[in-house]
């Protein structure tokens, strides 16, 4: 892939399985993004793999990567606790920041990082690649035109069965680790999109590995105004499950595999989208095979460059935030607990 002239100069912070399987690649196929340098506290990878890219390793590699002249934006793919630390120190080094979700642990962490990003006049997004699905922004715009009727109920499943659940970071017992901040944070996120609302209770219920602090199962109920539901399970010692359906007053809609896309999971032919309406008549929307990263990339570097329309916006992550935070609440007190209102500038 040929890049542009002014194509955004990467570096990666972290060599973690999602930044060598989806995002690397992501950038390399991206013509408007060049991949500059990683850093790994580890060995440095072998130059095979990444022969026209500078290599910082050791303990000292992720500031020596953010004091590079040469980088533009930084993907910082980190387990979540070391999120809003890394990305505030990229911000004050003047770079550009995509940080996989979710954004912070905590809605401090949030917004200290936001405020670094303002303060330093650089971007900052939260990874959701998802929501560059075209599938998906064709269902949403479904749902706003009345076609469901008046969605009432989301339900939404995301599990998996880590081959390595004692030693992987997911499951330490470090803050943001478990299902709910790693798989379940999706399904929180596509119930606050296709609902249009932010939802003001939080009942979640989780069932911890045992000797462990880190939730492996868990499931929460979500409030909204106006009477809607959104039920959601989540795991990380379970079969593979990926979908989620809404249900509204004049039909429903069922989506298999909006998050895990490849290379977590392989290709398919086609995306399908099932409508069902209120008679029970069901018809299949059709779309092609998205490469959920790359869109999201090409995004952010058209952000960089003045166009902000694709830039998925830092209020979401401080709604995604608050109800995160009102979820661990509930699992600790055993109650429905509210969920922090969010203005429409994001503050709380």
């Amino acid at each position: 892939m040929s890049v542009t002239a002014n194509a955004v100069r990467w570096g990666v912070l972290g060599l973690a399985d999602i930044a060598r399987r989806a995002v690397i690649p992501a950038i390399r196929a991206s013509a408007g993004a060049k991949l500059h340098a990683i850093a790994t506290r580890g060995e440095a990878p072998s130059p095979s793999a990444f022969d026209d890219v500078v290599c910082y390793a050791g303990p000292d590699s992720y500031a020596r990567l953010l004091a590079d002249p040469d980088i533009d934006a930084v993907y910082i793919p980190l387990p979540n606790h070391l999120h809003s630390t890394w990305a505030i120190q990229a911000c004050e080094a003047g770079k550009h920041v995509l940080c996989e979700k979710p954004l912070g642990v905590t809605p401090d962490d949030v917004a200290a990082m936001i405020d670094a990003s303002e303060r330093c006049s650089v971007l900052l997004m939260e990874a959701f690649m998802y929501r560059y699905n075209p599938q998906l922004i064709a269902l949403k715009e479904r749902i706003g035109s009345g076609e469901l009727g008046d969605p009432r109920l989301l339900q939404a499943s995301f599990t998996v069965a880590l081959s390595d659940p004692e030693t992987n970071v997911r499951m330490q017992s470090t803050p943001g680790a478990g299902a709910l901040f790693d798989v379940g944070v999706y399904a929180i996120n596509t119930a606050r999109w296709m609902f249009g609302s932010q939802p003001t209770h939080a009942y979640a219920k989780a069932k911890r590995r045992q000797g462990g602090t880190a939730d492996e199962v868990a499931t929460i109920v979500l409030e909204f105004p106006d009477d809607r539901l959104a039920v959601v399970d989540c795991a990380l010692s379970l079969p593979y499950r990926n979908h989620f359906a809404v249900v509204g007053t004049g039909g429903s809609a069922l989506v298999d595999r909006p998050y895990a896309s490849p290379p977590f999971q392989p290709a398919r032919d086609e995306l399908v989208t099932v409508i069902t309406d209120a008679a029970g008549t069901a018809k299949a929307d059709r779309f092609p095979e998205a490469d959920q990263y790359r869109l999201e990339v090409a995004a952010f570097c058209r952000a960089v460059h003045g166009d902000r329309t694709g830039l998925y916006p830092t209020t979401e992550s401080r709604a995604d935030a608050a109800v995160l935070a009102a979820c661990l609440r509930s699992m600790q007190t055993g109650r429905s607990e509210a969920v922090a209102r969010i203005d429409q500038k994001g503050t709380p």
